[in-house]
């Protein structure tokens, strides 16, 4: 953990992200840094790097549900995606939230990249023809100092009217 970063200090900045495309907006401490992104990224809010060189981070992505998926559905989706994608993933916990004032699920698991263990959260939820997901992760040893930070970003979250 680096305790140089206000993110983690009990006291902080918090600013506002507002994607005017999509219409979501989220809060994020003042030194993490927003990074608009491709193939359906909305947003990633970057925190500066951990003792063991991984940022912080977590991201929005917003697909069209052209199959109409429910929620538990999207959820096992999701279980089966971060399987597939992700080295050494083991699950830790699913359980039901709000996000965007819509009933969600978290995904809460451990994963490897290379010789590193992280700990991530997977937010999925549905507004309209949409699933969004907002993706958290940091190096497990940073995680736990981190995760209220990535809950209240995570509950700072609205999508607007403007979904396209």
């Amino acid at each position: 953990m680096t305790s140089s970063d206000p993110a983690l200090r009990a006291e902080h900045q918090w600013t506002p992200y507002i994607d005017r495309r999509s219409g979501v907006t989220l809060q994020h401490p003042s030194d993490w840094k927003p990074q608009r992104g491709m193939a359906g990224l909305l947003v990633a809010v970057v925190g500066s790097e951990g003792d063991v060189g991984f940022a912080p981070n977590l991201n929005v992505v917003r697909r069209v549900n052209d199959v109409q998926l429910g929620l538990d559905d999207l959820a096992r989706a999701a279980m089966r995606e971060v399987r597939r994608i992700l080295t050494d993933v083991t699950i830790i916990d699913l359980d039901s939230a709000v996000v965007a004032d819509a009933p969600a699920r978290r995904l809460l698991f451990t994963y490897r990249q290379g010789i590193y263990g992280l700990t991530g959260e997977q937010w999925v939820w549905l507004t309209h023809e949409h699933i969004w997901t907002a993706t958290a992760g940091a190096a497990t040893e940073e995680y736990d100092a981190r995760a209220d930070v990535f809950a209240r970003i995570v509950a700072s979250v609205t999508v607007g009217g403007h979904e396209t």
